[in-house]
C-alpha cells in the first residue's frame, strides 16, 4: 500500500509539472542568468574550476511531500556548454524545475571537455548525490565515469548528448538529430526546386569533432540525396564557432547557393562572411537554433538567414525532470526520449518564441 501510495503522490507531481512548465516560455531570461563562475550560490550554479569542497554540500535532509518530491535529494547536474541560449535555458531550466519540485542542485560546466566532465561525475559521487542529470561532449569519454557512478547506486537522465552505455541510465533526452536533419533537407528539397533550378551547391558546415553535429548534416544529405535533385557538397569544419565558421566560408573561393550549418554559431559566423563580401543570393540554415538573434532574424524576413530547426530547450528540461519523476513511481521508459523538432519560419514562429518577454 506504501509503495502504491508513493507512486501516485510522484505521479500527482509528474502532472502538475507538466501543466505548469509552459513548453515555449517557462525558462528564466537568458539575460537575468548569474554567470556560473562568478556565483556564490554553489548549491545552484557552481563552476567547477571554483567550487567549493564537495563534502560542505549536503543533503537538507527535509521529507518529500506531496508539493516537493524531490526535498532532501541531492542532486548534480554536469552541463556539455553554457555560452548559447539554447544551453543556458536548458540547463537552467532543469535547475529550475528540480529546486521548484524541493531538490538541492549542484551545476557545473564542463566546457566540452570530457576529462573535466569526468572529473566532475566523479565529484558528485564524492558528495553522495541521489542523482545526476548529465550531458556528454561526445558518446565515449565520460563512459568509466557513468557506469562508476552506477555501480555506487547513483541513477541519472542524460540530457541533449547521449553515451554508449545503458548503465545506470534511466533515459536520454535529446533532441532527435536525425530528425532536425531530415527537415531541414525537406525544406530544401523544394527550395532547390523551385528557387535554384534543381540545381545547388551547398557548403555543409559543422563542428565535425562532435558525433551529434555529423549526424544532423547525414540526415541532411540523405534527403537530398533521395531526390533526383542536382545537388554538390561541400564539407567544411567550423569548430562550432563563428570566427572558425567566417574564416572557412572566406577561404572557400568556389561559387555556392546555400549553406547549411550544424548549429546556430556557425551560421552566424558564416553570415558575416556573406555580408562582409556583400555577397547575394546565398542563403544559410541551421539545424539546431534557438536564440533571440536567431528568432529575430526569421521575423525581420533577414537578407541571409532562410530557416531553422530546433527543439524547445525548455521541452528538454521539462522531459528530463518528469523522466525522473517517472523513475523514483518505477515506470519504465524508452532507452531514449526525444522532443519535437520543428522547422521555424514566419508562420509558426510566434508560437515558438515569447517577442514581447525577450
Amino acid at each position: 500500500m506504501k509503495r502504491v501510495l508513493s507512486i501516485m503522490l510522484v505521479l500527482a507531481m509528474l502532472m502538475a509539472l507538466m501543466v505548469g512548465c509552459d513548453s515555449k516560455n517557462t525558462g528564466t531570461e537568458t539575460g537575468a542568468k548569474t554567470d556560473a563562475s562568478t556565483s556564490t550560490d554553489t548549491g545552484a550554479k557552481t563552476d567547477t574550476s571554483k567550487s567549493t569542497d564537495p563534502g560542505a554540500i549536503e543533503s537538507t535532509g527535509t521529507e518529500p511531500s506531496e508539493d516537493q518530491p524531490l526535498a532532501g535529494k541531492l542532486i548534480g547536474i554536469s552541463a556539455s556548454y553554457l555560452e548559447d541560449d539554447f544551453c543556458i535555458e536548458m540547463n537552467y531550466g532543469i535547475v529550475d524545475r528540480l529546486k521548484a519540485l524541493g531538490a538541492e542542485v549542484v551545476l557545473q560546466n564542463s566546457n566540452t571537455d570530457g576529462e573535466l566532465q569526468t572529473r566532475q561525475i566523479e565529484n558528485f559521487v564524492e558528495m553522495g548525490v541521489d542523482y545526476m542529470f548529465v550531458n556528454p561532449p561526445t558518446l565515449d569519454v565520460c563512459v568509466p565515469a557513468i557506469e562508476a557512478a552506477a555501480d555506487a547506486g547513483i541513477r541519472m537522465v542524460l540530457f541533449d548528448g547521449g553515451a554508449n552505455t545503458d548503465k545506470g541510465i534511466i533515459t536520454h533526452v535529446s533532441q532527435s538529430n536525425t530528425k532536425m536533419g531530415e527537415a531541414v533537407g525537406e525544406y530544401f528539397v523544394d527550395y532547390i526546386k523551385n528557387e535554384l533550378n534543381g540545381k545547388a551547391t551547398i557548403l555543409m558546415e559543422s563542428w565535425m569533432e562532435y558525433e551529434r553535429h555529423q549526424e544532423r548534416m547525414s540526415a541532411v544529405k540523405s534527403v537530398l540525396d533521395a531526390t533526383d535533385l542536382d545537388v554538390t557538397y561541400v564539407d567544411l569544419d567550423s569548430e562550432g564557432s563563428r570566427e572558425g565558421a567566417a574564416n572557412v566560408t572566406a577561404n572557400y573561393a568556389g561559387d555556392y547557393d546555400l549553406i547549411i550549418c550544424s548549429e546556430m554559431n556557425t551560421a552566424w559566423g558564416a553570415i558575416s562572411t556573406l555580408e562582409a563580401q556583400n555577397k547575394k543570393g546565398v542563403k544559410v540554415a541551421a539545424v539546431g537554433d534557438w536564440s533571440k538573434e536567431g528568432f529575430e532574424a526569421i521575423r525581420d524576413g533577414h537578407e541571409y538567414y532562410l530557416t531553422f530547426s530546433s527543439s524547445s530547450p525548455y521541452e528538454i528540461a521539462d522531459k528530463s525532470v518528469q523522466a525522473l519523476l517517472k523513475d523514483i513511481a518505477g515506470e519504465k521508459q524508452d532507452r531514449v526520449t526525444y522532443a519535437e523538432a520543428p522547422m521555424v519560419d514566419q508562420s509558426n514562429m510566434n508560437d515558438l518564441w515569447d517577442f514581447d518577454k525577450y
